[in-house]
């Protein structure tokens, strides 16, 4: 048995009931409702950049899909199982649906506000499917500002700029992080209670404006901490500027009629009427990419020159950050779009995150929450109303772990091995530049073939190139002051998640919304009504291996049939694609 050792005299060591390791909407959730539940008095958010400031949630598009009382919640919930083909975890979604409008009046109270008619109704727009999307009142950064300073106002604490790096795993639970803060190299050690993972998912640092902090830290902690992971074989990838960075607000703009032309002007989504009627931007991607393979594009053109005054007013009043954006690179004049903005694919967005129980707890760790784009896609969904009710979820039952369980004394040693690792790349005197290292990941895992109309040898090419880049540069970063170390860490961490990518893809031999294989074009409900699932094994190596999805319980089910997704089939139907002779 490993000794262990008090950690009374660790230096920058910080105690606390609640730790809360990311913080957008997901997070600020999860603490507000920690904090509130009066079980206990010390929570903590650490985020690596400014808290609220950062991420999908101060940069969203404007415009927050959530369920209002008077909506249908089986249409809903019948909506979002065919959306994800049925791999959705109807149990947990459910949940979700049954709890947004009531979490929708936590944010109002919190200070969250939105755009409403003259009559106190919300103003709404039909956007990604679903009609109760309502428009943020100035945007994500207001929105964040009112949860930070409602949370700092009741005692939440915040340690900003500050990169959690790895999970304090004791006796078979998590008992807090360890990080490093980005400014002055100091390590810290955040021991906890419980800890609730609010961290986002991953782009690979692609080209979505204002998310290259968005690389995959708190999956990655999870599954070295030996946690289980699952849904990295489900990969959206949204559409934005090309060459120059413009946006967010694709959902708002196509939700009031975008059109995406290619470089023949052709308005192509005409042509694919079932999931151009979504206004999804990641329905988009593959009708891209299906108009490179046709040599129709590059270029695609994003066209708002029919805009009104009141569509462009629209996009100052939800993003305008965005409209400023526009209007300085010469696209707005005079509140009228001028000019066209040519667009393409980001790379792979996978689905991935902790399996998670009821109340928003790892399955098989204990003392670990997770919630928002740390949660599989399957269970959760990356949106904001998704991150904020499963923040709410997490936060109350994470407080209630922590009022029954007593702190232990983390295994001293075992920290010291986190701090090596943690400052390693700062002491190498000769090293790779972690910025070169990340063109080498993103151009792996960017085509096409290997992100949205996926096939196996590319994807098995892909993931010679990732393993190379995990064995041979990786563990030669060299940090040269403390942003690069996060730097370093966040290059590792985004290898580490395109590995459980590329993994998943391969495994999953079939096509569903948001894993397209060209090679497997059909949706197999026989076989494939599975969730794939990751975790570290004992050899240290990556475990890989399905379950059967619970579907005999779930109220909406699938055809028990197997047959050429809709995808697939229309552009046969078209005449731009044929299956391969043994299908």
């Amino acid at each position: 048995m490993t000794e262990k050792h008090s950690t009374k005299n660790m230096a920058n060591f910080i105690k606390c009931d609640v730790l809360v390791i990311g913080g957008g909407i997901g997070g600020w959730s999860s603490a507000i409702t920690a904090k509130e539940t009066g079980r206990v008095e010390d929570v903590i958010i650490v985020e690596k950049s400014r808290s609220g400031r950062t991420g999908p949630s101060a940069l969203v598009g404007g415009v927050f899909s959530t369920v209002l009382k008077e909506d249908d919640t089986d249409e809903l919930l019948k909506f979002y199982a065919t959306e994800l083909s049925y791999l959705l975890d109807q149990d947990i979604q459910e949940l979700i649906i049954t709890r947004s409008p009531d979490v929708l009046k936590d944010l109002e109270k919190w200070g969250v506000k939105f755009l409403k008619k003259a009559d106190g109704s919300y103003l709404t727009t039909y956007q990604r499917g679903q009609k109760s999307t309502l428009h943020l009142d100035g945007g994500g950064i207001p929105m964040m500002d009112a949860l930070t300073g409602y949370g700092k106002k009741i005692g939440v604490k915040s340690v900003n700029w500050t990169t959690a790096t790895d999970l304090i795993v004791d006796d078979g639970r998590v008992a807090g992080a360890v990080g490093i803060n980005c400014r002055t190299g100091e390590f810290l050690v955040f021991k906890a209670k419980s800890t609730v993972l609010a961290t986002g998912g991953t782009l690979f640092k692609t080209r979505q404006p204002g998310h290259r902090n968005t690389t995959g830290d708190g999956w990655a902690m999870a599954y070295r901490a030996g946690v289980e992971l699952m849904g990295f074989d489900l990969s959206k990838s949204n559409v934005y500027g090309a060459t120059l960075e413009v946006g967010p607000g694709n959902g708002l703009m196509l939700g009031q009629g975008a059109i995406l032309r290619n470089n023949k002007m052709e308005e192509y989504a005409k042509d694919y009427p079932e999931m151009a009627k979504l206004n999804s931007p990641e329905s988009h991607a593959p009708l891209m990419a299906m108009e490179a393979k046709r040599g129709n594009a590059p270029p695609v053109w994003l066209d708002l020159r029919h805009f009104n005054q009141e569509q462009v007013e629209s996009i100052y009043k939800s993003v305008p950050l965005a409209a400023k954006r526009w209007e300085k690179l010469g696209f707005i004049k005079n509140r009228k779009f001028i000019k066209l903005c040519e667009y393409a694919p980001e790379g792979p967005r996978p689905g991935g995150g902790v399996f998670v129980k009821r109340d928003f707890s790892s399955r098989n760790m204990q003392g670990l929450f997770a919630c928002g784009e740390a949660v599989a896609n399957f269970q959760c969904g990356g949106s904001l109303n998704r991150a904020a009710v499963s923040g709410v979820i997490a936060g109350k039952a994470a407080a209630k772990w922590a009022e029954k369980t007593a702190q232990i004394d983390v295994n001293a040693n075992g920290v010291e091995s986190l701090k090596k690792r943690a400052l390693a790349p700062l002491e190498r005197q000769m090293g790779i530049d972690p910025e070169n290292a990340l063109i080498a990941l993103q151009e792996a895992i960017h085509p096409y073939p290997v992100s949205i109309l996926r096939n196996e040898k590319a994807l098995k090419n892909a993931l010679c190139e990732v393993e190379r880049i995990r064995d041979t540069v990786i563990p030669y970063l060299r940090a040269y002051d403390p942003h690069y170390l996060r730097l370093v860490h966040e290059l590792g961490n985004m290898a580490l998640c395109a590995e459980m990518y590329l993994r998943h893809a391969l495994a999953r031999q079939e096509s569903r919304q948001g894993a397209l294989r060209e090679d497997f074009p059909h949706t197999d409900n026989l076989n494939w009504l599975k969730w794939i699932f990751v975790k570290k094994d004992s050899q240290q190596q990556m475990k890989i291996w399905t379950e059967d999805i619970p579907i005999d319980r779930y109220k909406f089910k699938p055809k028990p049939e197997k047959r050429l997704h809709p995808f697939w089939q229309r552009v046969e139907e078209l005449g731009y694609w044929r299956q391969s002779p043994e299908e």
